[in-house]
């Protein structure tokens, strides 16, 4: 009589495969579920670093077909008390089309960071 052992939450499990095929069909449906909830947990905790240099590209190349790009204004800039740290410009225009910008807010709104995504500097 063939056996099988099934670990299920750490628990060894034998089942009689050839009496019993429901009973087989549920302990595989239980392993199964168990992975892919313990994957999804995993996932949901785990959050896959991104830095600020990478999240800038992303940005620069979602605004790039509307000829805008991110930019980054230096310390000791006169223009920083006007524009902030980032700001966007219309390469058309030449001119500042935002201001005051936190790069990590508007690359979620952007779409181009995701939930489970953290920027590292």
């Amino acid at each position: 009589m063939p056996l099988l052992l099934s670990a299920i939450d750490t628990d060894l499990v034998a089942i009689d495969t050839q009496s019993r095929p429901h009973v087989f069909t549920a302990a595989l449906m239980r392993v199964i579920s168990a992975r892919r909830s313990r994957e999804v947990h995993m996932t949901a905790e785990k959050q896959v670093p991104v830095t600020m240099r990478a999240l800038i590209a992303r940005i620069n190349r979602k605004l790039a077909p509307d000829w805008k790009a991110l930019r980054h204004c230096r310390k000791d800039s006169r223009w920083l008390d006007a524009y902030g740290e980032y700001f966007v410009v219309d390469l058309r225009r030449n001119q500042a089309d935002r201001a005051f910008i936190d790069p990590v807010e508007y690359g979620a709104e952007l779409g181009v960071l995701q939930p489970f995504e953290e920027v590292r500097v």
